[in-house]
């Protein structure tokens, strides 16, 4: 029972970092580009995890790298996509466009009619919070749902990758891939950085890519798809106040309201899901203890 408890804090924990990463690298978009600032936040972020879990390559079946490379291309989807939405939009609403990403999946794991007003009252407040106007950038919310579509799939793929893999051996290795993928960027950003953005690069891929993928990859293995995802309903509301703390973003009275609907379907859904079943195997022998490092 304490692991099942225990996966939401992990993945709210992710969710923070996650988004305080975002924050942090907003200031460096415009000047170093979205790629090259997320292909440097991988970069230092698998560096870091490589030299903690020291992952093995050896004796990994077809069907388990398949997963990791297919995890790694929805991880670096995700992030770029996101980026190039935040470089856009505010941070709460390109975190709200994202969400639709697990939303569906939540919907499609709902079995009792009247869940159903769940779903339709957290996109009530996905619509307060994003509020299509003039204003808003249309690119923004079009890099949004490729976000969107590519963190359904970085959330079932985790799921797959973490009941296969020991330990974060496979988060390790699929977050080696998404840097790889964005390479050629990094490597030119990162020979044209100063001092100080150096070292916000660097901050941004530990909080949120070694710590807070680390966090979101081991909440995520000890939770259902269903559970995962409406607890994703709380990232846009973590995002708006991030934003108002970290990039003095305002939150209105409709933003408000949209956050406290969408955080309120999201904590209903959560609350009324089916326990995550345990699962018996090789990998799953070793869900039980957190990482040394995460303790």
């Amino acid at each position: 029972m304490k692991r099942l408890t225990f996966g939401p804090l992990l993945v709210l924990g992710g969710l923070v970092c996650i988004q305080s990463s975002a924050a942090i690298s907003q200031p460096l978009l415009a000047p170093l580009g979205v790629a090259g600032v997320a292909g440097a936040r991988f970069l230092v972020g698998a560096s870091a995890l490589a030299l903690l879990t020291r992952p093995r390559l050896q004796g990994r079946s077809r069907t388990e790298w398949l997963g990791i490379i297919v995890y790694g291309v929805a991880m670096c989807a995700m992030t770029t996509a996101f980026y190039n939405a935040v470089a856009r939009l505010p941070l709460g609403t390109a975190a709200t466009v994202v969400y639709l990403g697990p939303f569906c999946v939540a919907v499609a794991f709902i079995r009792r009619r009247w869940e159903l007003v769940l779903p339709i009252i957290a996109l009530a407040g996905v619509a307060l919070i994003s509020r299509p106007s003039s204003h808003v950038s249309v690119a923004g919310i079009m890099f949004g749902l490729v976000a969107a579509a590519a963190a359904a799939s970085y959330m079932l793929f985790a799921q797959r990758v973490g009941h296969t893999s020991p330990g974060l051996d496979g988060l390790c290795l699929s977050m080696a891939i998404a840097a790889m993928l964005l390479l050629p960027f990094s490597v030119r950003t990162l020979a044209t950085v100063d001092v100080h953005q150096a070292v916000l690069i660097a901050v941004a891929g530990l909080v949120g890519v070694t710590l807070g993928f680390s966090l979101d990859f081991s909440g995520i293995r000890r939770s259902t798809a269903r559970v995962t995802a409406t607890l994703y309903s709380l990232e846009p509301a973590v995002a708006a106040v991030t934003g108002a703390i970290l990039l003095s973003q305002g939150l209105d009275l409709p933003t408000l309201v949209g956050l406290v609907l969408v955080v309120s379907a999201g904590v209903a859904a959560a609350s009324t899901a089916p326990a995550a079943p345990v699962r018996h195997g090789p990998a799953d022998s070793q869900l039980a203890p957190a990482p040394r490092y995460l303790r």
